[in-house]
């Protein structure tokens, strides 16, 4: 995931790479294809595209907290990387359902 990117993912850097497009702030890129905001998520801000496959970036950090025992106890896990995008910190992960099963799940969610 993001392997030319080492240490913290810089996603502004990341756009540039992928899209040639120079962003300024978060807010400038809601409106762009391959930025898609997250509803449902507590701590979820948005989805971005990356070379084809969607990737979430989430405003939380005991999501590497919780890959680490994951790991550590064998268990099977997304794995995160540290996300700097712009002046917000947080987690980048590739998402693991498919489109079918993502309205299956949001269909039957009880938000209320």
């Amino acid at each position: 995931m993001f392997e030319k990117y080492k240490g913290t993912i810089d996603l502004f850097k990341v756009i540039y790479d992928e899209y040639h497009y120079q962003a300024v702030s978060l807010e400038d890129l809601y409106s762009k294809p391959y930025i898609e905001l997250e509803v449902y998520g507590v701590d979820a801000l948005c989805w971005i595209t990356f070379q084809g496959e969607k990737y979430l970036f989430k405003d939380i950090w005991g999501e590497l907290i919780s890959e680490e025992f994951a790991k550590f106890f064998v268990f099977l896990c997304v794995s995160y990387r540290f996300t700097a995008f712009g002046d917000r910190y947080g987690v980048i992960t590739k998402s693991f359902l498919k489109n079918k099963e993502i309205h299956n799940i949001l269909d039957d969610q009880q938000f209320f």
